[in-house]
Formats: C-alpha cells, sequence, structure tokens
C-alpha cells in the first residue's frame, strides 16, 4: 500500500467549503460596483485556488522524488530474497517497500513488506542485519519444490517418471522412491542409458517397506540428505549445486496423506521444502474395479484416497478403453475429488503428450486437504495412516 501523504495548505490561501472558495457565497449586491467588486472577489479566490492546487502539485513531484531518493537507500528491493528475525529467522521475499500499515499516521512507514515462504506476510521496522538479511544457501533460490507422485498398482507411475528424467527440460531433480512393488527406477535409466547425471541429482530407493508406514522417517532421512548434499555444493561454490525439485514416487498401496503430513511435522524439511502437487495416475482400465473392491472394515481405500488428495489427475491408457467406460471413469473420479483437473493420456505410448512442465513445478498443492482428513478422521496415524496395514501390502505383493 502506497504512503499516503498530509498536504499542509498555506495560511494565505482560502478556507475551503464544500469545494467551493467562501468568498463566492457573498457576491449578492444591487449596485454595479458592488458587482465589480463581487467579480474581483471571485477571481482573486479562483486564482487562489489555481495557486493551491499548483502548490499540492509541486509538493506531489518533491514527495516522489524525496521517496525514490529513500527507497534508493534501501538494500533490498521488491523480489530479492531474506530472512527475517520471526522467532528465528525465517525465509521469505520483498512484495512492497516503504510499507504503510492501514491505521498509522499517514507519514509513517517501514521500510519492507515481507511475503514469508510459511505463508504469513509481515513488515520489517527496520533495515539491519539483526531484522532482516540476506539469505544464503538453498532458500536464497526459494524451498524446493516437491511432487509426490502416486497411483495405484500398475497405473504407470513409473512410465511418468521415467517420461519426466528423459526429457530434455535442463532441469535437475532428485528422486527418492520406494522399490515395493515396482522396478528400481535407477536400474530402469541405466538400461535405457537416460542419461542419469544429466537429469538426477540423486536416487534414494527406499526397498524395506511401505513408504507411507514403516518408511516415514526414511523418507525424512532421504530428504535430510538431500538438502545437507545441495547446501554442501552450495557452500563450496559447485556450478549449478541448486535443484528444481524432489520426486517422490510411492507405492501403489501408499495413501498420500500421511506422506504429506510428514512435511509439516518435521522442522528441517519444513524450512526448506514445499510440497508443489500431488500427481495420481489414474489407471482407465482397472480403476472402476479398483475403487469398488471390497476391503476388510477400517481399511483405507487407497485408489479413493489417491484421488481425493490429487491436485492433478492423469488418467492413463484411455486408448485401451471404450468411450462409456471411459465417461464412467471419469464420472467416477469427480465423485471423489471435484475439482483436480483431469488429464486424459496415454502414458505407454504417446507420454510427450502431457508437457513436463504442467507436472512439475505447477504450485498446486492444497493443504486443505489435509485439514479436511483430521476433521473427518481424526489426527493421521503417520505410523499406519488411517487403518492403513502392512497386511493389506502384502496381500498385493504377488
Amino acid at each position: 500500500m502506497a504512503m499516503s501523504t498530509a498536504w499542509a495548505v498555506p495560511t494565505q490561501v482560502p478556507a475551503m467549503s464544500s469545494g467551493r472558495p467562501v468568498g463566492v457565497q457573498n457576491r449578492r449586491t444591487t449596485s454595479t460596483k458592488a458587482g465589480l467588486g463581487a467579480d474581483l472577489v471571485l477571481t482573486a479566490s479562483v486564482g487562489s485556488l489555481l495557486a493551491c492546487q499548483a502548490t499540492r502539485s509541486r509538493a506531489r513531484r518533491r514527495d516522489r522524488a524525496s521517496r525514490v531518493i529513500r527507497q534508493a537507500d534501501l538494500r533490498f528491493k521488491v523480489g530479492d530474497r531474506v530472512e527475517c528475525n520471526v522467532d528465528g529467522f525465517q525465509s521469505g521475499t520483498i512484495v512492497k517497500l516503504q510499507y504503510h500499515e492501514p491505521g498509522w499516521p499517514a507519514e509513517q512507514t517501514v521500510p519492507y513488506q515481507v511475503k514469508l515462504d510459511m505463508g504469513m506476510t509481515i513488515y520489517a521496522p527496520v533495515d539491519r542485519d539483526d531484522c532482516i538479511r540476506k539469505v544464503e544457501g538453498i532458500l536464497a533460490k526459494g524451498q524446493i519444490p516437491v511432487t509426490v507422485l502416486t497411483g495405484f498398482l500398475g497405473a504407470g507411475k513409473t512410465t511418468l517418471l521415467n517420461y519426466i528424467l528423459r526429457s530434455q527440460h535442463g532441469k535437475k531433480y532428485a528422486v527418492i522412491e520406494n522399490e515395493f512393488g515396482d522396478a528400481a527406477i535407477d536400474e530402469m535409466l541405466l538400461e535405457e542409458g537416460a542419461g542419469k547425471q544429466s537429469t538426477m541429482e540423486s536416487v534414494t530407493v527406499l526397498d524395506n517397506g511401505c513408504l507411507c508406514c514403516s518408511l516415514r522417517d526414511d523418507l525424512v532421512l532421504a530428504i535430510r540428505n538431500i538438502i545437507d548434499t545441495v547446501e554442501d555444493r552450495l557452500a563450496r561454490g559447485v556450478p549449478d549445486a541448486a535443484l528444481d525439485g524432489i520426486l517422490i514416487e510411492t507405492t501403489g498401496m501408499a495413501d498420500p496423506g500421511p506422506v504429506c503430513k510428514t512435511f509439516q511435522l518435521d522442522p528441517m524439511v519444513n524450512k526448506y521444502c514445499k510440497i508443489d502437487g500431488i500427481l495420481t495416475v489414474v489407471d482407465g482400465v482397472h480403476f472402476l474395479d479398483q475403487l469398488a473392491r471390497e476391503r476388510p472394515e477400517g481399511t483405507v481405500n487407497e485408489p479413493a484416497q489417491q484421488v481425493g488428495f490429487a491436485d492433478k489427475v492423469l488418467l492413463n491408457k484411455v486408448d485401451a478403453v471404450s468411450p462409456e467406460k471411459l465417461k464412467g471413469t471419469i464420472s467416477a473420479i469427480r465423485s471423489v475429488n471435484a475439482v483436480a483437473p483431469i488429464v486424459e493420456c496415454s502414458l505407454s505410448l504417446k507420454p510427450d503428450a502431457v508437457p513436463v512442465q504442467d507436472l512439475v513445478e505447477i504450485d498446486a498443492f492444497d493443504a486443505t486437504k489435509l485439514l479436511t482428513e483430521e476433521s473427518e478422521q481424526g489426527e493421521v496415524d503417520l505410523a499406519h495412516g488411517s487403518g492403513h496395514s502392512h497386511e493389506s501390502h502384502e496381500s498385493h505383493e504377488s
């Protein structure tokens, strides 16, 4: 919000009432001489009014010029990444200079208004390092966007991940993968000659259980290791050390809710990373059967959960289903998630029909889904989700 200015009216300027000089109200007279005098009063009053307006215009120009000088003295500009001392230093972005808070005296401003990465908008009262300072390392670019790839067994998640990593997009991603139920992505990429070093910064294969169950701590450790590695490379001045994102491929039986909740509960992960979006791959051939499959009472319907948490749904294998079945599948998806965009695709035949820029770094994650789940089901058990059991995985291992 721009700073308001209180204009000081010169004492020789006539007082104003309803926008007219007061002297104009006394023009009535019965003589020509008196009428001439009144005209002179009117002319003088109008002249004074014009002089007042000219004075104000010059004052505005002087104020704008002085304001430019004051802003030029500030260390940061709009768009700069900084850290602000708010119960410890928190990173954010400058959104306004010479900020004026509604309700303050008109002449009162502070150097900066800042949008913190955590979502809050604050202001910095002074331009000193103990209050606001330049941010270093990973956060100089911003939090690392994390894309969660989910979908039921055989839907096409690994095919999608391969496509993202093979594409010549000039981006660099870290990959965290759960090997449970699917082939390891690093082996597949090496076999296909996809250029692992050019597209992936690191691969962490989590191969001793379900990502959303016993591997929650391993997920945090994997992300922390990625953060430490990138920070170390940035500190040593390694060229192109920064990451463009982290890709997490969950198992086919994973409920994405606890995975997302993990990011909020670990301070280091929450500081350096943000969930960019949940991409759910839906098997157009089998989704209706998967959705309707009988389950023990109290267990999670994983396909429904995966679609419910989705920020974007990739409806895969549309080439292999009839128009009627495709329509029914879309209707079923909409019954679970009414707002997420649905992209119809055939990843095995035409993966490039879905541009990579529409999949990653899309800033689409809706955190209210977590709040909705908690209000409906109670606090999520991060160890096992809501009724999510290891036995349910074992039944699909073969």
